[in-house]
């Protein structure tokens, strides 16, 4: 990376290598009433397949970085690396600050101070502003814990995940159930499989309590019964759940997560949850209907009043509640937060 500042009588080049050599970019602004020509350029290779469009993506995008780093002169531009999502903060002259290291598949991030390596990071939401929904922990073996800490009725559940690279390593979901009491998928991503717990965390035994873990690259997570592959259970992407917990800070949390997010006609500002169906024959719109695992639909009205129904991985809610913007899914090449 090249990163050439240019002032009146005055031209000052640094160099400085990355690891991994990404396409040109251009990044320039206007300070007050003087030009200052700040000129980023990423040299090296050509664009590369993204594995869920297949299309041809630049991997690497410049930024300017979070209004809070800014202020406090601790970043001049960001840097994503769009294969993977990891934000990097630099200085002017090309020094990285601080990096944000996406969790899981991008539902939060850590951030570390490249200044002070090796203290702990701090947790962020995916608009990079501190979570208030996880409580963080640190383990052995550089892992961290992230508990919930909303009142709800699946207590067990929560995740470990490796403090270097974000990497999901452990988590427990909790089973959903209309009859019985509440079950859980206790999910070991490094070995592959996983096993059904009761409320209390003990093993069950039955056939379909042992799993083989399959993961997309969407995030989605499948489970199969050893030996017969028969699905037991789908969760969808981290980032559909999470959406949803953001906003029961500002409403009631339903005992059943996997509800609808409806968006009311008479307030465009006020988000409703309705309990889960296991099924929906499409007409009952009242009652709304949850995905298996847990996951969230969004209703959309248009202007003639139809009504359509879409996977929260790929829709977005982008009505404002108390104190909080709700995120989309990111764009191709787009870094929510970053304007």
């Amino acid at each position: 990376m090249i990163t050439a500042l240019q002032r009146p009588r005055t031209t000052v080049p640094r160099i400085r290598r990355p690891t991994s050599p990404p396409e040109s970019v251009h990044y320039d602004r206007q300070v007050n009433e003087t030009i200052l020509s700040r000129r980023y350029e990423l040299l090296g290779e050509n664009k590369s397949t993204d594995q869920l469009t297949h299309r041809l993506v630049d991997p690497f995008t410049i930024h300017q970085p979070p209004h809070a780093l800014r202020q406090s002169h601790q970043a001049e531009f960001t840097v994503r690396e769009n294969k993977n999502g990891l934000v990097l903060h630099f200085l002017a002259d090309g020094r990285v600050t601080v990096k944000d290291q996406p969790v899981a598949d991008g539902f939060a991030y850590l951030r570390s101070d490249m200044f002070r390596p090796g203290g702990e990071p701090r947790l962020l939401d995916s608009v990079f502003v501190p979570t208030t929904l996880f409580r963080m922990e640190q383990l052995d073996g550089g892992r961290l814990l992230l508990v919930p800490v909303w009142d709800t009725a699946r207590p067990r559940e929560r995740f470990v995940v490796d403090s270097d690279s974000g990497r999901l390593l452990e988590e427990i979901v909790a089973v959903r159930s209309r009859y019985g009491p509440i079950r859980y998928w206790q999910i070991d991503y490094q070995a592959g499989t996983a096993v059904r717990t009761d409320s209390q965390g003990l093993a069950l035994t039955g056939r379909t309590d042992q799993a083989i873990v399959t993961t997309h690259p969407d995030g989605t997570v499948q489970l199969f019964q050893n030996g017969t592959g028969t699905p037991l259970f789908e969760r969808l992407s981290l980032k559909s759940r999470l959406r949803a917990l953001r906003q029961t800070q500002h409403v009631p949390l339903p005992e059943n997560l996997g509800g609808i997010a409806e968006e009311p006609e008479e307030s465009e500002d006020c988000i409703e949850f309705h309990d889960a169906q296991e099924s929906w024959d499409g007409e009952s719109a009242d009652d709304g209907v949850g995905l298996l695992g847990g996951g969230l639909l969004e209703e959309h009205v248009d202007d003639v009043g139809q009504e359509t129904w879409h996977d929260a991985r790929t829709e977005g809610t982008d009505g404002d509640l108390p104190g909080r913007v709700l995120p989309a899914t990111p764009e191709a090449g787009f870094l929510p937060g970053l304007k």
